[in-house]
């Protein structure tokens, strides 16, 4: 809910208000959570220390160091998050491959979160703040496609287009279905002049949300590019019907709860 809300801040008053309504959504979340996964590591600790610590245990490793400034806006005088994933999943030496593609189910508001955040600096030029946030969950999971798709945007606002374009590809093949991936893509692709590659990603993304105007907007733009002004014109007045009713935060994004 606080996601939504800083989505109609964004509307309303700007990026500012809603990394402030992140930051507060960042609170709830370690008050949430921090407990659980702090006992999951003293539990982890002691089936080591039971089994005679025939693995070592380095609870240190691969923790971030986090400037003091990224530690002030997020960390509110608590540990870091890098620190807390990483004691976790430094003890979980059983884990399958799987691990590094994708996101367990306790950290999916956090990526979120991030994720929100990361897009509102860029949009303030912000980007080596939205690149310490990236930092700061890196090792949540460094492979899955969520960590892919905030890089491509970071890469994206920095002008290293082939960079992007690479992060883009790495995280659709993650996650076909990645629908702000196919999004960015295709606004790269366009700018880049491959419209033909930009059409079919547009395709791919109304497919998945074809209430969005966002992917028939960008059809419609590489289809004039092409030439073809006839199926741009009927398509880009599709893109302003859909506008008229698009509401802020897409109700494919919402999370539902029976």
């Amino acid at each position: 809910l606080l996601l939504t809300k800083a989505a109609i801040e964004e509307e309303l008053y700007g990026c500012e208000q809603s990394i402030m309504t992140c930051k507060e959504a960042l609170r709830i979340w370690k008050s949430e959570y921090e407990p659980i996964l702090t006992n999951n590591v003293q539990n982890l600790q002691a089936i080591s220390n039971s089994s005679g610590g025939n693995r070592p245990i380095n609870s240190q490793q691969g923790t971030l160091k986090v400037e003091d400034g990224i530690k002030n806006l997020f960390l509110f005088g608590i540990r870091p998050f890098s620190a807390i994933i990483n004691d976790e999943n430094s003890l979980k030496y059983n884990r399958s491959s799987t691990y590094f593609f994708s996101i367990q189910p306790i950290y999916f508001s956090l990526i979120q979160i991030f994720e929100h955040l990361v897009r509102y600096y860029i949009k303030l030029d912000k980007i080596d703040e939205g690149e310490r946030c990236l930092k700061e969950i890196s090792s949540l999971s460094p492979l899955c496609h969520q960590m892919f798709y905030m890089r491509g945007l970071i890469n994206d606002a920095r002008g290293q287009l082939k960079l992007a374009k690479l992060n883009y590809n790495d995280a659709l093949a993650i996650n076909p279905y990645h629908f702000p991936t196919l999004i960015q893509l295709t606004k790269l692709l366009i700018q880049i002049g491959n419209y033909s590659l930009a059409e079919k990603y547009a395709r791919d993304a109304i497919s998945i949300q074809p209430s969005n105007y966002q992917p028939w907007y960008l059809l419609s733009l590489s289809m004039e590019a092409r030439g073809e002004y006839e199926q741009s014109v009927d398509v880009g007045a599709t893109a302003v019907h859909l506008e008229g009713d698009s509401p802020i935060v897409s109700y494919h994004s919402i999370i539902r709860v029976l």
